[in-house]
């Protein structure tokens, strides 16, 4: 089992595209918003999961830098919030067969552990294609 760390999570302004196609439409909006962006390198990339009272909402977000156009009008800016998250990692994601059901299994495990604060998403830190951060957000 892997090691949850209670971690506090700085607030990012974020571009991103939304989907509510819950998981089979997550890499269709990773790919609309890298091809929206000059180059993919040292850019820091999440995912934010919302619940919504039961209509669920996923964001593909990439962290605004310098020079980022923020008038592009396929893009979205929003804020994922800071505060206090439980944190887990996924070694070697990418290599995974089923990663969006190992992501639902270690939110699950956290969940059993600590009471969710659902004002806030759940949210997946891309660290490298070695590293998933994966944090809950709690009270």
């Amino acid at each position: 089992m892997n090691k949850t760390n209670i971690i506090e999570f700085n607030s990012k302004k974020v571009l991103y595209i939304k989907t509510s196609d819950i998981p089979s439409g997550v890499p269709k909006a990773f790919e609309k918003l890298e091809s929206h962006l000059p180059t993919l390198k040292g850019r820091k990339f999440y995912g934010a999961f919302f619940y919504n009272q039961g209509n669920p909402e996923y964001w593909a977000c990439v962290e605004i830098k310098e020079g980022d156009n923020l008038d592009n009008p396929a893009l979205e800016i929003g804020t994922l919030l800071g505060g206090k998250y439980a944190s887990r990692k996924l070694k070697n994601w990418s290599a995974e067969k089923d990663i969006p059901q190992k992501i639902v299994g270690a939110f699950e495990e956290m969940l059993k552990e600590f009471e969710a604060e659902r004002e806030r998403p759940e949210i997946e830190f891309y660290r490298s294609q070695n590293e998933l951060i994966l944090m809950l957000p709690i009270k």
